[in-house]
């Protein structure tokens, strides 16, 4: 009775494939794929009962297919890879299946004494360049502490020196404005004449009025104005009347009335313009343009912009006589004199 088997195994990187019977025996040689040329296992057989073993993963099977599908498997690449893995190989060189192995080699390899050797002595360095930089670190402090102190030691003189010179409003109103002209006195020493009359048509009413009052406040001396402004932004006004240095109420009523006066005291001056040219009244005259333009204007224009005419008034007046705080300071604080409200 004929008999047949196969048995597979490997010698380096050729596979040898050996077939059996009664009558004859052949031999043939193929060559290992690359998967199989990597493989470190050994295969076994016998006549009887051939079968695959694989040494790494202990593995053993009979069949080809299953011998196959092992040598794909997660299983048996993962041990492969561990056993290729650096932490198995020591730093003189020599390397082991396992970690066993490595650990005892440890204990007497002189290489690796020499590296715990040369550690120690990086670690001692580095901890005195860290008590060096500490100390480097506290004296900057300190240096940095007394730089700060000198700094607020001057801040605090400046703001002394700056309270001694300071601007007061009080003071300056109550002492050095204390014989300015009431703003009654100062309407009353408004003379306006055909020129004013005639500047108003030409420039507007907003304009014209403001230039008026302006000029007027301007020919006097700064401590003999009535009006002084402390805020031009906010329009912060202090008025004189009766003797008295007031703040202005928010909206203004003191100035409105005072726009209005010289508004209806220029318009009293149109026979001004009649007289001049008696002929504005007629159409086809050369001056009637103009008189109604000087009419137009010297009224405010329409009933709806006169408080709007009149703001932008205020607003000019206010920044011309805005009081430049600095040059008008005083040296003693303890002069200063309180009462306006």
């Amino acid at each position: 009775m004929d008999t047949h088997f196969t048995a597979l195994f490997t010698d380096e990187n050729i596979c040898y494939d050996i077939s059996s019977n009664d009558n004859e025996k052949t031999k043939t040689k193929t060559l290992l794929t690359q998967k199989r040329r990597k493989m470190d296992t050994k295969i076994y057989g016998d006549k009887n009962k051939p079968f695959f073993f694989c040494e790494t993963c202990d593995f053993k099977c009979r069949q080809n297919s299953d011998w196959e599908r092992h040598l794909l498997s997660k299983k048996h690449n993962a041990v492969k890879k561990r056993q290729n893995d650096s932490s198995l190989t020591c730093v003189c060189g020599n390397s082991y299946k396992f970690r066993t192995g490595l650990a005892k080699h440890k204990k007497v390899c002189s290489v690796n004494t020499n590296i715990h050797v040369k550690n120690n002595d990086l670690i001692d360095l580095l901890l005195q360049q860290n008590n060096e930089f500490k100390e480097m670190i506290i004296e900057q402090n300190k240096n940095m502490i007394n730089s700060l102190s000198n700094v607020v030691v001057n801040n605090t003189n400046n703001i002394n020196s700056n309270n001694r010179t300071s601007f007061n409003l009080q003071f300056f109103l109550n002492e050095k404005c204390k014989n300015a002209f009431n703003l009654s006195e100062f309407m009353n020493s408004i003379q306006l004449d055909l020129m004013d009359l005639e500047n108003v048509g030409k420039l507007g009413y907003v304009e014209g009025i403001s230039n008026i009052i302006i000029s007027k406040l301007k020919a006097m001396d700064v401590y003999s104005r009535p009006i002084h402004c402390a805020d031009s932004k906010r329009e912060i006004i202090y008025i004189k009347e009766n003797d008295i240095w007031t703040k202005e109420e928010n909206d203004n009523t003191r100035l409105r009335k005072t726009i209005k006066d010289i508004t209806f005291r220029n318009c009293r001056n149109f026979y001004l313009f009649k007289e001049k040219h008696p002929d504005c009244v007629k159409c086809d005259s050369l001056h009637s343009d103009n008189y109604l333009k000087i009419v137009s204007e010297s009224i405010g224009g329409k009933i709806n912009s006169i408080a709007d005419n009149e703001n932008k008034i205020i607003r000019r007046i206010a920044r011309e006589m805005y009081i430049d705080k600095s040059n008008y300071v005083t040296m003693n604080s303890d002069t200063f004199i309180d009462g306006i409200n």
